[in-house]
């Protein structure tokens, strides 16, 4: 009987060991899926021909960020990767931005934003005064 008990403890205390290592490994995983998704922006945002994002014949933040959403929906932390700024400040932008109608946010999670018609004019004016 003593036998029986202590394999079932020693199968428990395997089960629970199993379990941390693959909650560890899932958490490594996501950490390094966001690193890529970072790094794969950034190398997109070399990429191109045009402009680097401190180079950028926009005046402020604001058309810059447009610029980036107008190529596909980005998160904050996407945006705030490429523009070097820190977190609260990209999200409450981006915010601001969705609120004043520049961004459509999509109700995702993380929230993702593209660009609106709106945007997309201010982007065409930012475009046109400094061109």
């Amino acid at each position: 009987m003593d036998y029986v008990m202590l394999f079932l403890v020693g199968m428990g205390i395997f089960s629970v060991s199993l379990v941390t290592a693959y909650i560890t490994m899932k958490n490594r995983c996501d950490v390094y899926r966001d690193e890529l998704i970072k790094l794969k922006i950034k190398v997109d945002m070399l990429s191109q021909p045009e402009e680097s994002p401190r180079q950028s014949r926009f005046d402020n933040i604001t058309h810059e960020i447009l610029r980036l959403v107008r190529e596909k929906s980005l998160t904050a932390r996407e945006i705030q990767g490429v523009l070097g700024q820190s977190r609260e400040h990209v999200a409450r932008l981006v915010k601001k931005m969705a609120d004043d109608g520049y961004l459509k946010r999509m109700n995702t999670r993380p929230y993702t934003y593209k660009i609106t018609e709106k945007g997309l004019d201010l982007l065409k004016d930012a475009t046109q005064k400094s061109g």
